[in-house]
């Protein structure tokens, strides 16, 4: 029988070290990293360490074409970037600052994510300077990470992304993450910045990363993000979608490498995808219901989710990903 156990041992290595020496290197890797690169930001979050964090995902209304005003032909090429109407404009302010507060305050949220397209507009099409400044005294004001609902802009014709923190310096301010990949066939036409550059932050002892809707299915970015598991524990990623389709399959492998994914939804209905947390390939709302509110008009849904931070760090210690996965990531040590 010992014999038999050998000889089934003796098999197994012999074909995995056939299978290792097949697929070797994954050539798209070293090309992914002359594409994008990863850029460190430094808050005081870093020193923060908590036993549980609680996620927040604030999943605002659905924007609809009566509350926006196309572009007219002076704009650039066709592009697709809309400036909300004035009672769309107040009404969208109002489910922010609402939502935000309910987030920091009630449900004391550590780390707040907007879906895409969240963020509220001035008359010109640009962020709304009151919602950032608000933001911005909110994150200071709770010791949070808030990455508000992203935009697309007026100012450079992209989609940004903002990310808050407590500052503690006169003359700081958010920091800004930009969109890569225009989603055309939602009719989405936006510049692209010529620096591809992902943020890494660490906030209350997890290592956290950001990307913007369908930028999660772009390889150059999932690889980076991978190859840098060590450091990276979550993935946080606003989205604006009807089903979240291949983002899902996909946000569920990174989850294998890296540990966790934050998907934050816009709101229609609590029947569609507001928004969904994976955990080292599976969605954790299987098996632990987040808590849902709303606002008082219940178009925008808040949900909350926690996760305990030395379960997390143990249950990433050992698991372990599949031959496919490895190969398709090359997983690397410390990327600093």
């Amino acid at each position: 029988m010992k014999g038999i156990r050998k000889g089934v041992k003796d098999v197994k290595e012999k074909e995995k070290e056939l299978q290792n020496n097949y697929l070797g290197e994954n050539p798209f890797i070293q090309g992914a990293s002359k594409v994008c690169v990863i850029d460190v930001l430094k808050t005081s979050l870093e020193d923060e360490k908590l036993s549980t964090i609680n996620f927040v995902s604030i999943s605002l209304p659905k924007l609809h074409d009566s509350y926006v005003e196309g572009n007219n032909k002076s704009e650039p090429l066709i592009h697709t970037i809309y400036r909300y109407k004035e009672n769309f404009r107040n009404e969208i302010l109002t489910e922010y600052k609402e939502a935000l507060l309910h987030a920091v305050k009630t449900l004391k949220g550590n780390i707040i994510s907007f879906n895409e397209l969240g963020m509220p507009l001035n008359e010109k099409g640009v962020a709304d300077t009151k919602a950032l400044n608000y933001t911005q005294n909110l994150a200071t004001k709770y010791n949070c990470l808030i990455i508000a609902g992203t935009n697309h802009t007026k100012n450079g014709f992209l989609n940004v992304g903002y990310i808050f923190y407590p500052l503690v310096e006169k003359g700081d301010k958010y920091k800004t993450f930009f969109k890569n990949i225009s989603a055309f066939k939602a009719y989405e036409l936006i510049f692209t910045p010529s620096e591809r550059k992902i943020l890494y932050t660490e906030a209350f002892g997890l290592g956290l990363t950001f990307l913007i809707c369908l930028d999660v299915v772009d390889f150059s970015n999932a690889s980076r993000i991978t190859a840098n598991y060590i450091d990276i524990d979550f993935l946080i990623v606003p989205t604006y979608l009807s089903t979240y389709g291949p983002i899902e399959k996909v946000s569920s492998k990174i989850s294998e490498a890296i540990g966790g994914v934050l998907l934050t939804n816009r709101f229609t209905s609590i029947s569609s995808p507001h928004s969904r947390m994976y955990l080292f390939g599976k969605n954790m709302d299987e098996s632990s219901q987040p808590k849902i509110t709303y606002t008082k008009s219940k178009k925008t849904l808040i949900t909350l989710r926690k996760i305990n931070i030395e379960n997390f760090k143990k249950e990433k210690k050992k698991s372990k990903l599949s031959d496919n996965l490895e190969y398709l990531f090359n997983k690397k040590k410390k990327f600093r």
